[in-house]
């Protein structure tokens, strides 16, 4: 279990240096802009004292100050707008200075909802958490420090919710062992105990000294009245012992029963507990092998599916075709569409996939426009017919913008035959090389 929650925080971890890696990217972005921008003002001396200041902001250490930056530009465009002739060039640069802003935005927004898709299950108020952090960077004044704070607050509330469900799942099965070892003693004491056996024992004797005693009765008495009275006197000295043993063990066994059935309600309760766990562990395994967008298989259960398949085949198992799925210009029509455009044109792929490949074949989304499926007992040629069909299939769904119109979209493919000899990365690369021999070719 701490393996678990320790894997979860590497993935964690991952995420992190991701986003960082995106900020980088897009500061570099940010100081080219900008420099480009005192290009354009070479020409106004009077400014050079605004532009210095907002590059000094752009190249500093540490978190970008982007209020400030952006009370730089909205002097330099006021100052700009003061004087004659045409700023259309500086207008345009500031324009773009935005756009990468926003872009910064939904790269964000983008790891904010990979994290809230798939690593970890959520429940509704972490899951309405993690979307209000969406909302706050798709205003258009992109306040990126509050959205920063609260995703932060959100990665915080993810590291206790991980926290509290390993150690519930620690205390009920400390509770189902203490259940089991509960049972054990109970029995123990009832039925198998030192003094359970030397009451039996005690009873024997006693039982044993009455008979005994009726016994030599006949040779301490010699009157037929004096040894009838001394034998009924005996008699009932051993039914009186008899009856009080009796209503011991009664007691005892009903004293048991009470705790059998006590025990059994709180096995009836641990089972259930056990169930749920079980239920939460596969819906945890579930969410950890799926993409969050698609809903179809992701990397890793690419990779552990793959390693299987070729596992089996070289136990003599049958072959297998692996074909890669390659949306093309797919960059084209997220900068031209927008993001959500993209996105909605990659959910389409993924129906696509789903209604050619049977039940079940293995469709994941192998990254970013990329799918890959693995086809058990198929060549070449049925894996090309397959292709021919999906493609049928994706033309057969519209994709339209509703402020830009149709999209085009096609995919390429790339199909290979697993080998007796092939590996993961072998099989994949010949797969990915057919891919973009296809895609070279259009």
């Amino acid at each position: 279990m701490d393996k678990n929650a320790s894997a979860e925080v590497r993935r964690l971890k991952q995420e992190f240096l991701e986003i960082e890696r995106s900020n980088r990217e897009e500061r570099d972005s940010l100081v080219k802009a900008v420099n480009v921008l005192g290009t354009a003002m070479a020409v106004q001396s009077d400014m050079a004292e605004e532009w210095e200041g907002l590059r000094k902001q752009v190249q500093a250490e540490g978190p970008l100050p982007l209020d400030g930056i952006e009370e730089g530009l909205k002097r330099i465009k006021d100052r700009l707008r003061e004087k004659d002739g045409s700023a259309e060039g500086v207008f345009k640069e500031l324009e773009t200075v935005k756009e990468r802003l926003q872009e910064a935005g939904r790269a964000i927004r983008r790891m904010i909802l990979s994290v809230a898709d798939e690593l970890y299950p959520l429940t509704g108020e972490m899951k309405a958490k993690a979307l209000s952090v969406e909302a706050r960077l798709n205003e258009e004044a992109f306040d990126a420090k509050a959205a920063a704070e609260e995703f932060q607050d959100f990665v915080k509330s993810l590291g206790v919710k991980i926290h509290e469900d390993f150690r519930f799942v620690n205390s009920e099965f400390i509770s189902l062992l203490n259940h089991v070892k509960e049972l054990e003693r109970t029995l123990a004491r009832d039925f198998g105990g030192e003094e359970y056996v030397r009451k039996v024992g005690y009873f024997e004797m006693k039982v044993n000294e009455e008979v005994d005693h009726i016994v030599n009765s006949f040779d301490l008495y010699s009157t037929v009245s004096e040894i009838k009275l001394a034998v009924v006197t005996k008699i009932e000295n051993i039914k009186k012992m008899v009856l009080a043993r009796k209503e011991e063990e009664m007691e005892r066994l009903h004293s048991a029963q009470e705790s059998i059935l006590g025990l059994q309600k709180r096995m009836v309760e641990a089972e259930k507990i056990a169930f749920e766990m079980a239920k939460k562990a596969e819906e945890f395994h579930t969410a950890a092998m799926k993409d969050g967008l698609t809903r179809l298989y992701n990397r890793k259960a690419l990779d552990l599916k793959l390693a299987n398949a070729l596992k089996g085949l070289a136990q003599g198992g049958s072959p297998f075709a692996v074909i890669l799925f390659d949306v093309n210009e797919f960059k084209r029509i997220n900068d031209t569409f927008g993001h959500v455009a993209g996105d909605k044109v990659l959910q389409k792929v993924a129906e696509a996939l789903n209604e050619t490949f049977r039940k079940g074949d293995f469709i994941a989304r192998f990254g970013g426009d990329e799918f890959a499926a693995i086809i058990g007992g198929m060549n070449e040629e049925m894996a090309r017919e397959r292709v021919s069909s999906f493609r049928k299939n994706l033309g057969k769904r519209r994709f339209t913008s509703y402020k830009l119109g149709d999209i085009r979209v096609s995919v390429s493919a790339g199909i290979a035959v697993a080998m007796g000899e092939d590996t993961a990365e072998t099989i994949l690369n010949r797969a990915d090389k057919a891919m973009y021999e296809e895609k070279s070719n259009r």
